[in-house]
């Protein structure tokens, strides 16, 4: 099945109309329950599109959701679970949270936050996904939640929230606009990371969060990219890769263009590689 393959990782045009497909699907009545347990069991870090569309199945019928959140909460509970179907039942639950809210899952927070400490990374992983996923679908009440567990946790464990964050970025940006004051340093402490994953995901994120939250991220932006630190420097250059082109607020951006040129003539080369992808 395409939703399960891993050449739509990443895809989001191609997963968005397997979204809608399936969705109006649904709505008739034409998908079959026997399809969720195929789309879950092809659920990985890498073909997480089978997650969303068994998460779309079950979201739409009300007849079979308690029961599979019910199995998927067992699954992450259970010891004697395989590390790959902890992996599958987080990220599948964490899709599910998308379109349901699942705030009166007693402790569901602490239960999905707790997996940040296994051994497995690809556990942590999925956990810091899901915790993302199933604040969406009642952000009132997680957010809160969330960023308490940030302020909270061990400076080493920070990076792990980048993910939490990054979903709820990718699925609603808008509702994060009370804490850019709180993820602008966390984005900044980890941009000079030796981890380029982690760098990464601090450029998408701030890249992202610029084109929603541009009046609150341009002065904290503006100073990291004249720090000493080439390493942040590069980091935030690259950031604008992820916002000039879909910007609803150029005048915004202007300001950054001359910043950027005269990266372009730095020395070292990730700064001027990153400065020239973001200007072109």
């Amino acid at each position: 099945m395409l939703a399960g393959s891993q050449l739509i990782h990443g895809q989001s045009a191609v997963v968005g109309h397997l979204q809608n497909l399936f969705q109006e699907a649904c709505e008739v009545g034409i998908v079959s329950n026997d399809v969720v347990d195929q789309l879950m069991g092809q659920t990985s870090l890498h073909t997480r599109a089978s997650a969303r569309i068994a998460a779309i199945i079950i979201a739409s019928n009300f007849n079979i959701m308690g029961t599979y959140i019910g199995k998927l909460l067992t699954m992450i509970q259970n010891q004697g679970t395989s590390d790959n179907d902890k992996v599958k039942a987080t990220l599948c639950l964490g899709e599910i949270g998308i379109f349901k809210d699942l705030s009166q899952i007693q402790n569901l927070i602490e239960t999905i936050s707790g997996m940040f400490q296994h051994s497995h990374d690809q556990i942590k992983q999925a956990a810091a996904i899901s915790l993302g996923s199933v604040s969406i679908g009642n952000t009132g009440f997680f957010l809160d939640k969330v960023f308490k567990l940030i302020a909270s946790c061990a400076p080493k464990e920070k990076y792990m929230f980048l993910s939490t964050i990054r979903e709820i970025i990718i699925n609603k940006p808008e509702c994060l606009e009370n804490y850019i004051s709180t993820l602008m340093p966390l984005y900044l402490s980890l941009s000079n990371s030796e981890d380029e994953s982690i760098r990464n995901i601090v450029s998408e994120s701030i890249g992202k969060l610029f084109i929603i939250h541009p009046r609150q991220i341009t002065d904290p932006l503006r100073q990291a990219l004249v720090s000493n630190n080439v390493m942040t420097v590069s980091c935030c250059a690259r950031s604008f890769k992820y916002s000039a082109h879909n910007n609803k607020n150029p005048q915004c951006f202007k300001e950054f263009v001359a910043i950027l040129c005269e990266l372009v003539s730095k020395n070292d080369l990730a700064v001027k590689k990153n400065a020239l992808e973001s200007l072109g």
